[in-house]
């Protein structure tokens, strides 16, 4: 019997442990995030995150999108810094109609779509925005800027999948890459 109560008391530590909330990462008051937004993911299911943040370009493949609260930063890990150019270049499009917008979803978002997060100027807290991946569905001011930002985060997920690969022991000091401009 005694087994029995050290069990119980084993697996009620465990649960409770299981159970504990995700430590949140703190980014800086002028950061900018962005990534693909599918309702309903979970856990390793979702896209990543891509952040710039004090001079870094971050991939964050634990951070959570919430579409009523925006994005949680968990476990961000820094990109190759080849690609922190294209990233500035789509930050640099943020469109200034953004600040007086008054939906935080534009276009048919049902289905899914990118989101952008990041805090506009004056503004004291982050705001964020989900962006339908179809340019027929949205407003002339955002086709440019949602249009890099499916590229960009395309050249992110293909540089994040076969860096590693080819970064390898196999190939030779000094090996570099060329990112090119997409837009």
């Amino acid at each position: 019997m005694p087994h029995m109560k050290l069990l119980a008391l084993a697996c009620g530590l465990l649960a409770l442990g299981a159970c504990a909330p995700v430590e949140q990462q703190r980014l800086s008051q002028d950061y900018f995030a962005f990534g693909r937004y599918e309702p309903g993911c979970s856990g390793d299911d979702c896209p990543a995150v891509y952040v710039l943040d004090q001079g870094k370009l971050l991939r964050d493949d634990e951070g959570h999108f919430d579409p009523s609260l925006g994005y949680t930063a968990r476990a961000p890990k820094p990109l190759d810094s080849a690609l922190y150019a294209e990233a500035m270049a789509l930050r640099a499009l943020l469109p200034a109609e953004l600040a007086t917008e008054g939906r935080v979803r534009i276009g048919q978002t049902e289905q899914g779509g990118y989101f952008v997060q990041t805090t506009l100027e004056g503004d004291a807290t982050a705001r964020f925005w989900i962006l339908d991946s179809r340019l027929e569905n949205l407003p002339e001011y955002l086709l440019r800027f949602v249009d890099l930002m499916g590229k960009d985060i395309l050249l992110f997920e293909s540089f994040s999948v076969y860096l590693p690969r080819i970064m390898s022991p196999a190939h030779p000091p000094g090996f570099t890459f060329h990112c090119i401009n997409l837009a």
